[in-house]
């Protein structure tokens, strides 16, 4: 099982990250309700910024922030990061939160990923 001592572990510089403050985690839970807990654990513990491979980003990001002409629908995803490449992460919330990517084009896929930790250990390094 992954958790965010076995991440923090693998980085290599945890001091580039930038925690949010409990309030915000708390605003950012009351905002998108059902927001996995191991998400927001993260940010608060371990923060946001580039994290191996993957850019977390501070908060939640509308998709029409970076797909402004996407091919699919991406009504009720927020992204949380991107891989440098064009792909972005994220959750839809009409699906109870699981894991997306979306592509260059803005198609949507659900991940396979047990949760929001495991798809972060995936792009850190051993």
């Amino acid at each position: 099982m992954t958790d965010i001592n076995s991440i923090k572990d693998r980085l290599h510089d945890v001091s580039m990250l930038t925690p949010i403050s409990a309030i915000d985690t708390k605003s950012l839970k009351a905002e998108f309700v059902g927001v996995p807990i191991e998400y927001t654990d993260f940010l608060e513990k371990v923060g946001f910024g580039d994290v191996g491979d993957v850019r977390i980003y501070e908060f939640p990001t509308a998709p029409d922030d970076i797909y402004p002409k996407p091919q699919s629908d991406l009504s009720g995803i927020v992204l949380f990061g991107d891989d440098y490449q064009g792909y972005c992460f994220g959750f839809d919330t009409t699906k109870n939160y699981c894991l997306v990517e979306v592509d260059p084009r803005g198609n949507p896929r659900l991940r396979s990923e047990e949760g929001f930790l495991s798809l972060i250990a995936g792009y850190i390094p051993e």
